[in-house]
């Protein structure tokens, strides 16, 4: 097997998620975004939380088939955080100081990268099908 198309493929996904962060942040304008694991582990992020790691912690409902969206607010900056799936959550972060977005808008792009997000990681999770 091609070494190169064997790394090609282990990094599609990062590649993937790194391109899905960063539309996320152009379109909401976010500051930064991370995708962390359920320990709170950065799997990948864009953009800068400026030291705000706080944000790692939002709780979201486990185990629920519903799209989770949770929001925190604190002296500097505003939180968004939803469910991937899996354990890990997406989180976005806001400078107060910068002119903010509305909320419609960064929920329905938030939906939009989870749901291309979960797509993708599901996918990655099925067995490949064989051809005679």
């Amino acid at each position: 097997m091609d070494t190169n198309r064997s790394q090609r493929a282990a990094d599609w996904p990062k590649q993937f998620i790194q391109r899905q962060l960063t539309t996320l942040a152009r379109d909401t304008g976010a500051r930064g975004v991370l995708l962390v694991d359920s320990r709170g582990d950065v799997i990948a992020g864009i953009g800068s939380t400026n030291g705000f790691d706080e944000f790692k912690l939002i709780p979201v409902a486990n185990g629920e088939p519903a799209f989770n969206f949770a929001y925190h607010q604190s002296k500097t900056h505003d939180v968004y955080s939803a469910e991937v799936g899996n354990g890990m959550r997406l989180s976005l972060v806001f400078d107060r100081n910068q002119p903010g977005s509305r909320i419609g808008l960064v929920l329905q792009y938030t939906r939009r990268t989870v749901q291309e997000i979960s797509t993708a990681l599901s996918t990655l999770d099925q067995p490949a099908a064989h051809t005679a």
